[in-house]
């Protein structure tokens, strides 16, 4: 039969119909070039042909249509849609397989568990589960898995939630050494938390409180213990006509979201300075003392319930005492902030902890005596000259006699020497916190086998030295102890012979990281002392902190919001896994996992056949 006059049966090459006109039916309905074929499979109307599919990016015609919007579904594919098939778009089982993350732990053998639990912008409690692992070359892994809704709070649930995890990603608790939570009794209790649950399951999972948590729990148990409690700012307050309410805390990440905060700060500006916790609060202070005065200048003219708040909040911040507890808060949490920064990274041991924490207790006892206080205290009285009246020793009260005490209170002869007093009282509680909270139950063990790791590599040891037990209390059954001997008695002489060789100018090992770096530049040193080795990556894979986990909430605000606070958990974690490996996935080719998922299925290619 001949031809129908159909541009497609004409065409010299592969036909791609453009306009519907060109579709028209022919008085030959039975041939494949009528339109119901196109219309039964409308995929094919665009390159998506058996014959074309090779030269679709060659093949303008058809794309120079689809961009014209001749395509009959062409409200389907607005910008926006195209852009997120093409540009943005991941999906969970995709990004599971391309960022590879757990088929890696299994490979390190040892890991540790991080938790840490919040409350999101939808009030559900989230569990961000992380892993802790060290591969041969002694590279720290702290991945997270990502967060996990809890239905309850309780130890019990919390303990259920992690095996969950676990064994949905393949891992064995059997194969966990340690464990890092937050000091809430749910989590570090020492007989029903979580804690003590996942050592009836794994022994050998030592739990560290987070070492960060320590030093925060030390600051506030230093303003808790403070002379002033809230109970009598409560009074203060009421008498100053002042309402009494808590401070908001900065949002570090929402810029916008700060006025009410600066509100609080504002009405509570005398009361901020016995409850501020951080430091960056007391800097926000300083640098804005001169304007909030002037701002409540203003204000105190005005009638009514903010002029009268004015007044009072004017009257606590025109005295000198008010000025001196902000220097010195000043003071003490600037430098507990250089210790918290030290001791969140994933790098940070225990020595690195320990040395930071000790080297902020000698310092604030070097600075607690008269030599040091003179300074600060004439710097204070110097710098407060035009801010705030001259200092003056208060009339001698007797205290309510709920608030007495078996001793009677302490009368200054000169202003001087109360301010002395409240100097030197802070100061001391603050090193008593630091002491008390940096003193945890397995930290005489590790140290004990961080001492072993680091004196073996500078002395011989003999079998009598009384480290091989801590080592077999901490690693029983993971490492050959008798081989460990052995080993202690040789090893310094081979990383002498490595410092040498490799001139790295090394006189005396002082830290875990420097034993990495001597195997790493030798490796034949971890086959031929295996079981240090193995000691070294067990007492690394410990955490410190839960830092790692802490830090993902930050991204879990910014991904669940006020207006977008109903997404599935699924959803959740599909968006927030992508953020916490950015680099990962910048990696990937977003075009080739559009093509893996579309490819997949006969319906999808019909639909996005166009857009690949």
């Amino acid at each position: 039969s001949s031809k129908c006059d159909m541009h497609c049966c004409n065409s010299s090459k592969p036909y791609h119909p453009v306009i519907d006109d060109e579709l028209a039916l022919t008085t030959i309905d039975e041939r494949s070039c009528q339109k119901w074929c196109f219309m039964d499979h409308s995929w094919l109307k665009f390159c998506k042909a058996s014959f074309c599919i090779k030269q679709i990016q060659s093949n303008s015609k058809c794309r120079d249509a689809f961009e014209h919007e001749i395509h009959p579904n062409k409200t389907k594919f607005n910008p926006t849609y195209r852009s997120f098939i093409t540009d943005g778009f991941v999906i969970g089982r995709m990004q599971k397989q391309d960022l590879n993350i757990m088929n890696q732990i299994p490979k390190r053998k040892w890991f540790s568990l991080i938790c840490d639990e919040t409350c999101d912008e939808s009030t559900l409690e989230q569990l961000c589960v992380g892993i802790r692992s060290l591969n041969d070359n002694y590279e720290i892994f702290e991945d997270v898995l990502g967060p996990y809704e809890l239905s309850r709070q309780n130890a019990e649930t919390i303990v259920e939630v992690i095996f969950d995890i676990l064994t949905r990603c393949g891992l064995n608790i059997s194969a966990s050494r340690g464990q890092s939570y937050d000091g809430a009794s749910s989590m570090s209790g020492i007989y029903g938390g979580v804690s003590a649950l996942v050592l009836k399951q794994q022994s050998k999972a030592f739990f560290v409180q987070c070492n960060a948590d320590c030093l925060d729990l030390a600051t506030i148990d230093f303003v808790r213990r403070s002379p002033k409690r809230l109970a009598i700012l409560k009074e203060i307050s009421n008498q100053l006509s002042m309402p009494y309410s808590n401070l908001t805390s900065l949002c570090p990440t929402r810029r916008t979201m700060r006025a009410e905060p600066y509100n609080s700060l504002l009405i509570n500006y005398e009361l901020a300075i016995q409850n501020l916790n951080y430091v960056y609060l007391f800097i926000l202070l300083l640098i804005f003392l001169a304007w909030f005065q002037e701002a409540l200048y203003t204000l105190i003219e005005e009638k009514g319930g903010p002029g009268i708040r004015a007044n009072g909040l004017h009257e606590q911040m025109s005295k000198f005492y008010f000025f001196f507890r902000l220097k010195l808060g000043y003071l003490l949490f600037s430098a507990t902030e250089k210790l918290s920064r030290i001791i969140q990274s994933s790098r940070c041991c225990l020595q690195d902890v320990f040395s930071s924490a000790e080297s902020l207790i000698r310092y604030f006892e070097r600075i607690r005596d008269d030599i040091n206080f003179k300074p600060f205290y004439t710097k204070v009285l110097k710098e407060n000259e035009s801010l705030t009246d001259k200092p003056i020793l208060e009339r001698h009260r007797r205290p309510p006699k709920r608030y007495q005490s078996g001793s009677d209170s302490v009368e200054f002869s000169s202003y001087e020497q109360f301010y002395r007093q409240q100097y030197m009282e802070s100061l001391e509680i603050a090193v008593n916190m630091l002491q008390n909270r940096f003193t945890q139950k397995n930290f005489k063990l590790l140290c004990n086998v961080e001492k072993f790791i680091l004196y073996a590599a500078n002395n011989s040891l003999d079998d009598s030295n009384d480290y091989f037990q801590s080592i077999m209390d901490f690693c029983y059954s993971d490492i050959d102890v008798e081989k460990l001997k052995v080993e202690a008695l040789i090893i310094v002489d081979f990383f002498q012979s490595v410092i040498k060789t490799n001139q790295m100018n090394i006189k005396q090992i002082t830290k875990i990281s420097t034993i990495c770096e001597i195997f790493n530049s030798c490796e034949v040193g971890k086959e031929m002392f295996k079981e240090y080795h193995k000691l070294t990556k067990l007492y690394s894979t410990i955490p410190d902190t839960t830092a790692t986990s802490e830090r993902r909430f930050g991204t879990l605000n910014r991904l669940k919001t006020t207006i977008r606070s109903t997404m599935t958990q699924s959803h959740l974690n599909h968006c927030l896994l992508p953020h916490i490996y950015k680099e990962k996935i910048d990696k990937i080719d977003p075009r080739q996992i559009a093509f893996k998922f579309i490819s997949s299925n006969e319906k999808r290619q019909h639909f996005f056949g166009l857009i690949l």
